[in-house]
């Protein structure tokens, strides 16, 4: 079996440095986590990197109430390889950053929606106080099962005594819960006891949208707490149970609970709607989802019913049901959901929208009903709207139903019934009208041409839009597309919705003045001060994704497509540069996926002289013509050629070349990371791959070519491909210069692909001076620390730190400019205990 486990250095662009740490109580730092198998990517590093979980877990009263996630796929767990049983011989190791005193263990078992049986049962707990030369045992222990619900809580086993001087730990696993495989999804480890647990509770109602009068149920539990009280509606007496309360008619109405133990307290909030109901006359409805209950790839549902009267009775069949815009997997199409079977679905990876048609003239129906499906129920749409029509291509649909304003309590469990939602009839005049798009383009980049308004509502009777301090005027159609002239300085556009009781939403964008001088190089250390002189096309642009994505920094980045399925972008630099006398191109090249540890298909650097210019969007391989392209590609089509033959998602940079005016493009070179001779150095990975999660950090991508054709390609400092003779005949134009820029594709796989920096400098060939440490300086006592490193004059470099050797989005120092004669120092300080490994990363 492979065994997989994280390397206790960094060398080339991501140096590494270690500190003592200073005595400190509580939770126990873990540096790797190893196992003695894994299936395909659910790396055992899972288990120690929160992933899955988004509440901080800095304290044991923090760790108590963080909530692990439920994914369908189990991308943030990990999985043990298929064995008979599925216990027989597994094991977990978690190696401690260094001896340690341990008395509790956290733990998050599997959580894997409808399959938490692979979770672990029984288990034998060793310490080892020599990093794992021997062990001892504790003794056995008996899991507790995962519910399978999002935000499961850890569960704790407290030992009776300190063990001091512990390295590792180890689970030997006897048995699971019944699953083929065996799974678990988090540990902590702490040398204090379980401290007082906070106060916790949860709240629903049920049905959340009822017709005015009708009784609503709230339910709610407790734990860790001595009194509750709902608001509207007073205290309880129970610190678990129902009422049942009669909501404000014709209102969205917000009941809060609140649980109090002492001066401690949690709450936790549900949203009713009364409405007085209303019906459906129309031969198209539309149903297009909004919100999603969690991050999913797509959108899915088993069965959508109608029906005619109150009480699901006198059901509605639809004839047929489209879904124009979608991605559908065979046998998950759109007449799946009216097939009448609830193991059967519909399952759309664009998320976009249903038409059901009723037949030859309009159907009558006052309320609806969901099935959900049977897996994923992170892809459940939680907010959506319903639209009316009686012709299949109208531009002006009416807002039947819009649930918007809160996400709706679709079950958790799969295969079962939402609840029946009525149709809100006169209460639609009081629901926001919803902005579905609002965009503001400038077609070229000089000042005399006009910038261009796009818009799409749903549920407004009159749009309006007000262009800087003008007067609002009236825009006819939800949809539509304006030509305005150029502003002469920054202007405001403010497109409003309103409905036919003046119920309105707004939204506000800024569109830049005029530029009269664009950059002419290309140097963005990111991409905050971009505008014009980025061209993009298809899903492509520059957002700050600071927020999920912390690395590299709190910026913006050109997102070339995004983490879903299908999609093509591609980005530009807004004119041609001279290349054919040789360049020298960095970029910050970052892959990840939030839902499993390898992504497709790739992203690639291009050079091109194509008729379609900057408007060229040619997928990953790049255009089939007058284009060479260097593809930094997350999946080998040919895996199963390979040896061994499971690395379908390694990483690969492939050379492309097309220089006639057809379809000739050619496979020019092809290097497979896993059999480049300095693989290791790139980030330690036992099989080489490009895409990470969330809180991974960008790999330093470096091109060089020369005037007499040669090209060297750098990853993370190491020389993947050497001195490779390539011509750029038809690639550029007769003066040498071409169009240079970034395309990216997802297939049936897929992953963020985004560019975090990006500099090239024309003229040059010579390659960087390798990033190497040459001195240090670290006081753990003051947290004063010194680097000095070798490095390449126009080049900048940023120091980052980590506790764990997992996450590093602790940035000490950044924008450090390369100093003269090759070797630069700086000095920064850090937070001691806080902060025990250090890396100096090129920007």
């Amino acid at each position: 079996m492979r065994l997989f486990h994280l390397p206790p250095s960094l060398a080339v662009t991501a140096l590494l440095l270690a500190v003592a740490a200073p005595a400190r109580a509580a939770i126990i730092p873990v540096a790797s986590a190893t196992a003695s198998s894994q299936f395909e990517g659910n790396s055992p590093l899972r288990t120690i990197n929160a992933s899955g979980i988004t509440a901080p877990m800095t304290t044991e009263s923090e760790l108590l109430v963080a909530g692990h996630d439920n994914n369908g796929n189990a991308t943030s767990m990990w999985h043990g390889a298929v064995v008979t049983p599925p216990a027989a011989g597994q094991f977990l190791i978690w190696n401690f950053a260094s001896a340690s005193s341990l008395r509790t263990i956290y733990y998050w078992n599997h959580n894997q929606n409808n399959l938490t049986n692979r979770g672990i049962k029984d288990v034998e707990i060793q310490i080892s106080k020599d990093n794992g030369t021997t062990y001892s045992s504790l003794g056995s222990f008996v899991l507790i099962q995962a519910a399978g619900l999002a935000g499961e809580r850890p569960h704790t086993i407290e030992l009776p005594a300190s063990q001091t001087g512990v390295t590792n730990v180890r689970f030997n696993i006897a048995s699971n819960f019944g699953g083929n495989v065996v799974g678990f999804s988090e540990i902590r480890f702490s040398d204090i006891p379980v401290p007082v647990p906070a106060p916790f509770v949860t709240f629903s109602a049920t049905p959340a949208i009822v017709r005015d009068g009708a009784p609503v149920t709230l339910s709610w539990t407790s734990e860790n707490v001595t009194a509750i009280n709902i608001s509207p509606g007073g205290s309880q007496a129970a610190l678990s149970g129902t009422t049942n309360v009669t909501a404000p008619v014709s209102a969205d109405t917000t009941y809060t609970l609140t649980g109090t133990a002492g001066s401690n307290s949690a709450t936790a909030k549900a949203i009713v709607r009364s409405v007085p109901g209303g019906t459906s006359n129309y031969r198209y409805v539309r149903f297009t989802p909004k919100k999603f209950r969690g991050a999913g790839n797509s959108v899915q549902i088993a069965e959508m019913s109608f029906f005619k009267t109150a009480g699901g009775t006198d059901q509605v069949v639809p004839i047929d049901v489209t879904n124009p815009d979608g991605s559908n997997p065979v046998g998950q199409e759109p007449l799946k959901i009216i097939d009448g079977d609830i193991t059967t679905k519909w399952l759309d990876f664009n998320k976009s929208s249903l038409t059901f048609d009723f037949g030859d003239s309009p159907q009558s129906f006052t309320e609806y009903q969901f099935v959900t499906a049977g897996d994923a129920a992170e892809r459940d749409p939680v907010q959506w709207i319903l639209e009316g029509s009686n012709e299949p291509f109208s531009l002006d649909w009416v807002l039947l139903d819009s649930v918007t304003a809160f996400d709706y309590p679709i079950p958790l469990d799969r295969g079962v019934a939402s609840a029946l939602i009525p149709l809100p009839g006169s209460y639609i005049n009081s629901l926001k009208p919803v902005i579905d798009s609002f965009t503001i383009k400038r077609d070229i980049f000089f000042p005399d041409l006009p910038t261009y308004v796009d818009w799409h509502v749903s549920g407004a009777v009159r749009i309006g839009l007000k262009v800087g301090t003008g007067a609002e005027q009236d825009v006819t159609e939800n949809g539509g597309h304006l030509e305005l002239l150029a502003p002469t300085a920054a202007t405001t556009y403010k497109l409003t919705g309103y409905t036919a009781s003046n119920v309105a939403t707004s939204l506000t964008l800024s569109g830049a003045a005029p530029v009269a001088t664009l950059p002419a190089t290309i140097s963005y250390p990111s991409f905050d001060a971009v505008g014009q002189d980025i061209i993009v096309n298809g899903p492509a642009t520059a957002i700050n994704d600071f927020v999920t994505m912390p690395a590299a920094g709190d910026k913006l980045r050109l997102r070339i497509v995004p983490d879903i399925a299908s999609q093509s972008g591609s980005a530009w630099f807004y004119q041609k540069v001279p290349v054919s006398g040789g360049f020298d191109t960095s970029f910050g090249l970052q892959f990840a996926s939030k839902d499993r540890g390898f992504g497709a298909e790739g992203l690639a650097f291009i050079i091109q002289n194509t008729a379609e210019g900057t408007a060229s969007l040619p997928g990953q391989t790049g255009p089939d013509n007058n284009a060479l392209t260097v593809e930094f590609s997350t999946w080998n089509n040919n895996a199963a050629n390979e040896t061994p033959p499971d690395t379908a998602y390694e990483a690969q940079i492939r050379i492309y070349k097309g220089i006639g005016t057809g379809t000739d493009r050619q496979a020019v070179a092809n290097y497979n990371l896993r059999n480049t001779a300095l693989v290791a150095t790139l980030r330690g990975q036992a099989n080489s791959t490009f895409t990470g999660d969330y809180a991974s950090t960008p790999y330093a991508a470096r091109i060089v070519y020369s005037a007499a054709g040669v090209m060297d390609v750098y990853v993370d400092g190491v020389r993947v491909v050497d001195s490779l003779p390539v011509a750029l005949d038809g690639a550029t134009d007769a003066e040498g210069k071409a169009y240079v820029g970034f395309a990216a594709a997802t297939g049936g796989f897929w992953q963020n692909s985004d560019i975090t920096s990006w500099t090239l400098t024309s003229g040059t060939g010579a390659p960087s001076t390798p990033l190497k440490l040459t001195a240090s300086s670290i006081n753990p006592a003051t947290g004063a620390l010194s680097l000095t490193w070798s490095s390449t004059t126009g080049k900048t470099y940023r120091v980052t730190g980590s506790a764990d050797l997992a996450t590093w989005t602790t940035q000490l120092k950044t924008g450090i400019a390369a100093a003269a004669g090759g070797s630069t120092t700086t000095t920064t300080t850090f937070v001691p205990g806080a902060v025990r490994f250090f890396r100096v990363e090129e920007e």
